[in-house]
This record gives structure tokens, C-alpha cells and sequence, in this order.
């Protein structure tokens, strides 16, 4: 079950600034617990919804740079993460990270 997505900071802000943002996405655990998955969202211009990049680990680096319960799951965790930023209409892509 996916709880959601917020930056760590200021939460959910749109106030023009332009740059890298923490933030995290989070699925509640079978024992009721959250596991939470950092992420970088870069804000790239000013406008609304504002171009934003996610820099994820590339397929075949996923798992070794995330926690267990992410194992396996990229292309069904960025989908998630994706529906969060609006779906269709969201100004944000996944990149792989270099």
C-alpha cells in the first residue's frame, strides 16, 4: 500500500525555487510499519507543475543501492512515485543515475 510522498523539509511547497529537493516515498509494511525510499526530486524551472528530474539507480544497479523491500520492484515503485506527481499530467521524469 503506498502512503505517499513529501519532502522531508517543507512538505508539499510551491514556491518557485528552483533545485534539488529531499524527499522520500513510503509503503506501509505488513507489520504496519512504514519503509521509507530517499530520493533526490530536482526542480528545473519555475513554472506550474514545475519540470522536475528523479534520479533513481539504473535496473541494474536498483538492488544493490535500496533497501530490501524495494528489491525487484523499480519499474512498480517509479510507477507509484509517478501517479504521486500527478500521473499524465506530471512535469517530473525518472532518470538513471550516472
Amino acid at each position: 500500500m503506498v502512503i505517499g510522498y513529501g519532502n522531508w523539509v517543507d512538505m508539499v511547497t510551491f514556491d518557485g525555487r528552483v533545485g534539488p529537493r529531499n524527499a522520500f516515498y513510503e509503503e506501509r509494511a505488513q507489520d504496519g510499519g512504514l519503509q521509507s525510499l530517499p530520493f533526490v526530486r530536482v526542480v528545473l524551472d519555475d513554472g506550474y507543475p514545475a519540470l522536475c528530474q528523479v534520479p533513481l539507480p539504473r535496473d541494474e544497479d536498483w538492488n544493490a543501492q535500496t533497501p530490501p523491500w524495494a528489491r525487484g520492484r523499480r519499474e512498480e515503485i517509479i510507477s507509484r512515485m509517478n501517479d504521486c506527481f500527478g500521473g499524465a499530467k506530471s512535469a517530473t521524469r525518472f532518470v538513471d543515475l550516472n
